[in-house]
């Protein structure tokens, strides 16, 4: 299980919304990280996330 809320996915300063994406790309994975990314349309983010702990890698 994995876990993202918007607060963590804005630790740099732009105001996304998980719930806003207009699409989610599965980039990579390794036993220990999963990579994704959102499209917003104009801007995209990618997120990495801990297969062990469940959290985002900021």
């Amino acid at each position: 299980m994995l876990s993202c809320t918007d607060n963590a996915l804005n630790n740099d300063g732009t105001t996304l919304r998980i719930g806003s994406a207009k699409d989610i790309i599965f980039n990579s994975e390794t036993d220990k990280m999963l990579r994704i990314t959102l499209f917003y349309g104009g801007i995209n983010k990618t997120i990495t996330f801990d297969k062990t702990t469940g959290k985002m890698i900021l």
